[in-house]
């Protein structure tokens, strides 16, 4: 009867009753936990820098991220996980770079 003079459905009717049995009222109630810090955005940013430079390290990405949002590192890489974004390794080195720097190890021991 309700439902159809309000032009909703059955179901709708019952929750608001019930909320109103529950609560005492039919306003919104607060949200239980800690308010997420990073937007949906700051997140589509992050995941569209780590696709475009895929050498680029978690540390680095952090720095860059930071400056729009505060974040950790375990933070990140969560994200980076859930979209299938691990294993952040940074540019291979030329082979003569990679000469080079043992010849100065070796030299310094």
């Amino acid at each position: 009867m309700i439902a159809n003079s309000l032009n909703i459905s059955c179901h709708a009717v019952q929750h608001i009753i019930k909320k109103f049995r529950e609560h005492g009222t039919t306003e919104n109630i607060p949200k239980i936990g800690r308010p997420r810090l990073n937007s949906d955005r700051s997140v589509r940013l992050l995941i569209r820098d780590a696709k475009r430079n895929p050498t680029k390290t978690a540390p680095e990405l952090l720095k860059d991220w930071e400056s729009s949002v505060p974040a950790s590192m375990t933070t990140l890489k969560r994200i980076l996980m859930k979209y299938k974004l691990f294993r952040r390794i940074g540019a291979k080195k030329s082979p003569e770079k990679r000469y080079s720097e043992t010849l100065i190890r070796n030299t310094l021991i």
